[in-house]
């Protein structure tokens, strides 16, 4: 690429509307007159005309959007259509009709391959769909759906969420998660909806004047044009940052504002511009978080640098006093103009369309470094072609009709799981032997454990030592793999089987512990004599054992550094010592385990054991 086709204009792409021909406009129009018997999608009669303007509104090309128009016509209908044209709208509508009946039959496996055989046909499919639900939550009937109707919705709703991650619609990716979530529950939709709208509205002034300062302030540093826009997140993606944040929420302070609600791009003129206006950034403040993508762009083109800045008001920013009255932390993505259309829209992009329809672009053809930093289009196409090729097919060659949805861990590894699969079933698919704190990361965003996994994502799984509560990980369906359910039972026999020898030896010298106090007593024991996880220890715990693996060690060892804190935390207090009575040690002298509580101490000179006479109202001296 040379310099003069850089595009100088960094406002945001936006796909055009597909200009129609007139002659085709009429065509189509007259065609709806001859439409003959009702045709359903979703349960709902298809919107031939919601579907056009959909497909026209993305930009496709013309032949596309007619062909969705066209999607229910008989051929015999066509006949007077030329026949090259006519051949290509039978193909897109044959092709569009076969995807619509995978999408209500979950067929991830077809609808997800790579390369995909008609893409046209598919977002036609998709955009009926979409249409379609979008009728069902505008109905004037609003008798709420029942439990069958709510299934079927929600899995035709994942369905297309899994093809807009695959073909990196992030955008419209939102809108299908509104509209679920609308479908779903109408009632928590409109409340969550206010609320967004009310916290965006409140602090849109703050949003624009820091998109107007950061602006000045990145040009004047980098002296390059930049823009500095934002984005809101959906109703959907709201109500997850509400709950992330309800984890952490202590104070008023904590609450959220319209800077944790958006994202806001960067655009500027190179790759090489995105790493300098890295170095200006740090000038607004701290740097919170950094995710690079533009070396190494995700499957799907997907190309940025995502920076989370933690604002502060220095003298660049001098003119937004309300920084200093609250902790405001900026989530930004840098880009070209390229990158970040292709960021946002994905194959709507026309070379990326052309790149999935057609074959690879020149601009996807290996370049140098100084190419790639001197131009606008960094790695994506690259990232996409090989995406597209033979050799990532046969990577992810066990991909079968039980696992047709493909993630990936951080070194971008393939990993095929079944539908419905979660962050914890990865866990256990990476690794069997998963012990410790589990936290799970996807797109390099903390979830919970129970999210489920959709096509594409990137999946960072992290454990520490630190105990955690499992029990419920079954019960409420955290893992729903038969692989991570056989290595959850598993874990449980062995740490069962160890915590009940070892708690029948603690009960024989006295020491009666709750569940958490033991499991918190193991867990420091096995992190102060170096023996690994929890879990590890437990199951090469036996009677027969090497000692260090013994019940009978394991207990001394316990009951020792239980000692050792009592005596910390009374330190020099008073203590009460039981001292032998001579003249009552006859036959009934009973020697009872060591059980000390640093309020009794033993002096026996010879064994140290307690020594008592139990006498007939059995009491001890």
């Amino acid at each position: 690429m040379t310099q003069e086709d850089i595009n100088t204009d960094l406002a945001p792409w936006k796909p055009t509307p597909t200009p129609i021909p007139a002659e085709w406009q009429t065509y189509l129009e007259e065609l709806v007159l001859k439409t003959k018997g009702p045709h359903y999608i979703a349960g709902m009669l298809y919107d031939r005309q919601g579907t056009f303007s959909l497909l026209r509104e993305w930009g496709l090309p013309w032949q596309v959007v007619v062909a969705g128009g066209l999607l229910f016509h008989e051929e015999k209908e066509l006949r007077n259509i030329a026949a090259d044209e006519r051949r290509q709208f039978i193909a897109h509508m044959h092709n569009a009709r076969r995807y619509i009946d995978c999408i209500e039959d979950e067929d991830l496996l077809t609808l997800l391959s790579q390369p995909c055989d008609d893409l046209g046909a598919l977002l036609v499919a998709v955009a009926a769909y979409y249409v379609s639900l979008k009728g069902l939550s505008q109905r004037k009937n609003r008798r709420p759906f029942n439990q069958r109707e709510l299934s079927r919705i929600e899995s035709i709703g994942t369905t297309l969420i899994h093809i807009t991650k695959k073909f990196n619609l992030w955008l419209f990716k939102r809108e299908v998660e509104d509209l679920n979530l609308q479908l779903r529950d109408p009632v928590q939709y409109v409340s969550i909806k206010d609320e967004l709208q009310k916290i965006l509205q409140r602090d849109k002034e703050k949003l624009e004047e820091f998109c107007h300062a950061a602006a000045k302030v990145l040009q004047q540093t980098a002296q390059i044009p930049v823009s500095v826009t934002y984005s809101p997140c959906g109703v959907e993606g709201f109500s997850r940052r509400q709950q992330a944040k309800q984890t952490t929420a202590t104070s008023q302070k904590n609450q959220l504002t319209g800077f944790d609600l958006v994202i806001f791009d960067v655009i500027v003129p190179l790759v090489k511009d995105c790493y300098s206006i890295f170095g200006a950034l740090n000038q607004l403040g701290y740097s919170d978080q950094l995710t690079e993508h533009i070396a190494h762009p995700k499957l799907n083109g997907s190309s940025y640098l995502s920076i989370g800045l933690i604002l502060e008001q220095k003298p660049y920013l001098y003119n937004l006093p309300w920084l200093s009255q609250n902790t405001y932390i900026a989530q930004l993505q840098v880009a070209t103009f390229v990158m970040n259309a292709v960021t946002r829209y994905g194959c709507l992009y026309p070379n990326c369309y052309q790149l999935y329809t057609a074959g690879p672009l020149q601009e996807s053809e290996n370049s140098s470094l100084k190419e790639v930093l001197n131009g606008q289009n960094g790695n994506i196409y690259t990232s996409i072609t090989e995406s597209l090729k033979q050799g990532r097919a046969q990577e992810v060659a066990n991909v079968s009709i039980d696992a047709p949805i493909v993630v990936y861990d951080k070194r971008l590894r393939p990993f095929p799981m079944p539908k419905g699969a979660t962050v914890l079933d990865f866990a256990y698919a990476y690794d069997e032997n998963l012990t410790g704190y589990v936290s799970g990361f996807v797109n390099d965003r903390e979830v919970p454990l129970f999210r489920k996994l959709h096509t594409d994502d990137i999946v960072d799984i992290k454990t520490s030592n630190t105990p955690q509560a499992h029990e419920y990980w079954v019960e409420r369906k955290y893992v729903t793999t038969s692989r991570a359910l056989n290595a959850i039972q598993k874990q449980r026999f062995y740490e069962h089987n160890g915590y009940r020898l070892l708690r029948q030896k603690l009960e024989y010298y006295r020491y009666r512990l709750t569940e958490d106090e033991l499991s918190q007593e193991v867990y420091d024991f096995v992190k102060r004599h170096h023996l690994g996880t929890v879990s590890a220890y437990l199951k090469q715990f036996d009677e027969k054992a090497d000692r260090r693996y013994t019940p009978d060690w394991a207990a001394e060892q316990i009951m020792q550094q239980i000692k050792e804190r009592n005596e910390q935390v009374v330190g020099d207090g008073p203590k009460w010592v039981v001292r032998l009575d001579p003249l009552a040690a006859d036959e009934h002298i009973y020697y009872l385990p060591k059980s000390f509580c640093n309020v009794c101490q033993p002096t026996y000179p010879r064994d140290g054991n307690i020594v008592g006479w139990m006498g007939s109202p059995r009491t001890y001296t």
